[in-house]
C-alpha cells in the first residue's frame, strides 16, 4: 500500500507533459492567482461499484459513468449502463489506500436507477419527458445540482447529419428518481460543443467570466464535425434551465474555449509523423512537417473539467492514444486486433490524460481580444492513474487500460473524484485526489 501511494505520487509530481507558451502573449493583465501543476494533487485512496446484475431500470455494466457528489456529500448521482440513460444514487463510501480491487469499499445503492430518457428498448416512445424524444437522444453526459433540482446534459452518440439541437433536461426531484418529473428538451447554444460536464465557477472568477457554471465536451462520440476537436469551455447560467423555461427558447452560453474540424486543438490528429508539401502564393513546394503529436489526437477523450478554487488553472481529465506510434482508422492494430474505428498503431498506445489551461485565457476570450480556438494548454501529459494492471482488459480490448469516464470536483474539501470505466468493465472504480497548492 504504502509503495503504492508513493509510486503514484512520485509519478505525477514528475510528469511534466508538454507546457506551451500560449500565455506569454496575452493582451491583457495576468491576474494574481497562481498556477497549478497536476504534481499539486496527491493520490487519496479509491472505492468501487458493485458488479451486482441490477438496480431497477439499469446496472453497472458499460456505465456512462457521469458523476455528481449530492449537496451533504454523503451519497452521488452515478450514470447506469449507457443504453439504459438510468441514473441512480449511491451512498459514498470511505476511500481506501489498496491496490487490490478487492479490498476497496464498495458503494452501496441509496435510490435504484431510474430511466431517464427511457431505455434501450423504449426510449424513443418514453412518456417521462412530455415533448417525447424527437431526436433521438440516447446518453447522459453531465451532471449538475442546482437550486434542488437536477441537470443532465445528453446528446445523442451517432448523429450522423450532426444536426442535433437537444442538449439538457431537468429532474425536479433528485431524492426521488423513479417519481420525479422531467422537463425539456432544452438546448444550449453551444450544442453538441458544450452538452457534456457541468461544473462550478469558483466566486473569484464569478465577475470577469460572467456566470457561475462551464459547460464543455469534446470529440468523445461520433460525428467528429459536431465536435470540439479538443476540449470545450462555456459559461451557461443555469437559472435559465426550469420548469417554466420554454423548451423553444435557446439556452444563452458564452465560448471561453472551443474548437472545430478547421481549427482542432492539434492539426494532425493521426499523428502520422510524415512530412508533406503544402503550395501558397510565395513559394510552389513549401515542406511542412506534420506529427510529433503528444496534445490531442482522434482517440483523445475530455470528460471532465473545471477551475481550481483560488487558482487561474482549468483543469481537465479524461484519455488519449496514438501520440508514440500513431493511429490509423480500421487498421490491425500491431497484436493483430481489427479496430472498428480510429485506433492506435500498437494496442498499448493508450494512457489517462490531462491538460491544464489558463483562465486568463478565457477572460481574454471574453473580452474578444482572442479567438477560443487559439487556447492552447501550459501544462498537459499522461496521468498515471491507479488500477491500470488488468490481464482480462489487456487479453480483449483495443484500448488496454481503465480510462477515466467521468468526475466531479468537491470545492469544500478541495477533491478530486475520478471514475475509472470502459466497455469491458463490469466494475467502475472511483479514485479521489486531494488539491493542495505546493
Amino acid at each position: 500500500m504504502d509503495k503504492l501511494l508513493f509510486l503514484i505520487l512520485f509519478s505525477v509530481s514528475a510528469i511534466n507533459g508538454s507546457e506551451g507558451c500560449a500565455n506569454q502573449n496575452s493582451p491583457h493583465k495576468s491576474t494574481p492567482l497562481p498556477l497549478a501543476s497536476i504534481g499539486d494533487f496527491s493520490y487519496k485512496g479509491a472505492f468501487a461499484m458493485d458488479r451486482k446484475a441490477g438496480y431497477g431500470d439499469s446496472n453497472n455494466k458499460y456505465a456512462a459513468a457521469v458523476f455528481k457528489l449530492s449537496t451533504d456529500k454523503s451519497s452521488f448521482y452515478f450514470g447506469g449502463r449507457k443504453v439504459d440513460t438510468a441514473i441512480g444514487e449511491f451512498e459514498l463510501p470511505e476511500l481506501v489506500l489498496n491496490e487490490k480491487i478487492s479490498a476497496l469499499n464498495v458503494a452501496r445503492v441509496k435510490q435504484n436507477y431510474s430511466s431517464i430518457l427511457g431505455t434501450k428498448k423504449d426510449r424513443f416512445k418514453s412518456k417521462r419527458i412530455p415533448t417525447g424524444n424527437p431526436q433521438k437522444i440516447d446518453r447522459i453526459t453531465g451532471l449538475m445540482l442546482h437550486n434542488g433540482r437536477l441537470v443532465a446534459n445528453v446528446t445523442k452518440y451517432y448523429d450522423g447529419k450532426g444536426g442535433n439541437t437537444h442538449t439538457t433536461v431537468l429532474i425536479d426531484n433528485p431524492e426521488d428518481l423513479a417519481n420525479s418529473k422531467i422537463y425539456g428538451y432544452f438546448s444550449l447554444q453551444g450544442a453538441a460543443h458544450a452538452s457534456g460536464w457541468i461544473s462550478e465557477i469558483p466566486p473569484e472568477w464569478h465577475s470577469s467570466l460572467g456566470g457561475d457554471y462551464i459547460t464543455g465536451w469534446a470529440s468523445n462520440f461520433p460525428i467528429a464535425r459536431r465536435n470540439s476537436i479538443g476540449p470545450s469551455a462555456f459559461v451557461v447560467d443555469l437559472d435559465d434551465i426550469s420548469p417554466s423555461t420554454d423548451t423553444d427558447d435557446l439556452i444563452s452560453t458564452t465560448s471561453l474555449m472551443d474548437f472545430n474540424l478547421r481549427n482542432k486543438l492539434h492539426p494532425d490528429i493521426y499523428n502520422n509523423n510524415k512530412t508533406i508539401k503544402r503550395n501558397n502564393k510565395n513559394q510552389d513546394a513549401v515542406p511542412v512537417v506534420v506529427g510529433d503529436n503528444d496534445l490531442w489526437t482522434v482517440v483523445s477523450w475530455a470528460v471532465y473539467g473545471f477551475i481550481i478554487p483560488n487558482t487561474r488553472t482549468y483543469a481537465v481529465f479524461g484519455s488519449s492514444g496514438g501520440h508514440n506510434s500513431g493511429l490509423g482508422y480500421k487498421i490491425n492494430q500491431d497484436n493483430g486486433h481489427r479496430c472498428p474505428g480510429p485506433c492506435a498503431v500498437k494496442h498499448d498506445d493508450y494512457y489517462n490524460y490531462y491538460w491544464l489551461f489558463n483562465v486568463d485565457d478565457f477572460v481574454a476570450v471574453k473580452n474578444g481580444d482572442k479567438p477560443p480556438h487559439e487556447i492552447r494548454p501550459y501544462e498537459y501529459g499522461v496521468f498515471p492513474a491507479p488500477f491500470q494492471k488488468d490481464p482480462d482488459i489487456a487479453a480483449k480490448a483495443f484500448t488496454p487500460i481503465r480510462p477515466i469516464r467521468g468526475g466531479d470536483y468537491d470545492q469544500e474539501s478541495n477533491t478530486l473524484y475520478l471514475v475509472l470505466g470502459g466497455s469491458l468493465q463490469e466494475r467502475q472504480i472511483i479514485i479521489a485526489y486531494k488539491f493542495t497548492m505546493r
